[in-house]
């Protein structure tokens, strides 16, 4: 990430490709960004926060979408989130926060559905779920950990 202009346009064009209707583009887009961040582990990602937040929201939408049963773009997508969030405080926080329960919906009902799906993906899922703790609250106010 030594250049922080290019680095954002990357980040950008891999958040515009997770909106494709094309699946293997999708695909590609979450390995581009994952290696992106992959190779770049040791920096701060503090500069890049607010796109990686786009990035959850587009990986997000697409797996919330039933017809994308591709084992290697589920993985991917689902890896790229694992991705993001590691050694990323802010990005754990992000999810976590009750405010946002978009990731916590998504990520449950992936849940449910990866009965039907390849290991692979349910062992991405499981990962995805080892790195934060989402909280489920009634309207009491009392909360518990989902897993």
């Amino acid at each position: 990430m030594r250049d922080q202009a290019k680095a954002s346009y990357l980040i950008e064009f891999c958040n515009t490709s997770f909106k494709s209707c094309n699946q293997k583009v999708s695909f590609h887009a979450a390995v581009v960004l994952f290696n992106y961040l992959l190779a770049f582990e040791t920096e701060t990602k503090k500069p890049y926060n607010q796109l990686l937040e786009s990035s959850i929201r587009g990986i997000d939408e697409l797996l919330k979408k039933p017809e994308i049963t591709d084992k290697d773009t589920l993985v991917a997508l689902i890896l790229c989130i694992c991705r993001i969030l590691f050694k990323n405080h802010e990005m754990c926080v992000f999810v976590e926060d009750p405010a946002q329960s978009f990731f916590k919906d998504t990520m449950m009902a992936l849940k449910e559905r990866s009965a039907s799906l390849a290991p692979e993906v349910q062992q991405a899922i499981t990962d995805v779920l080892s790195m934060v703790k989402l909280l489920d609250c009634d309207d009491g106010g009392s909360c518990k950990v989902l897993k």
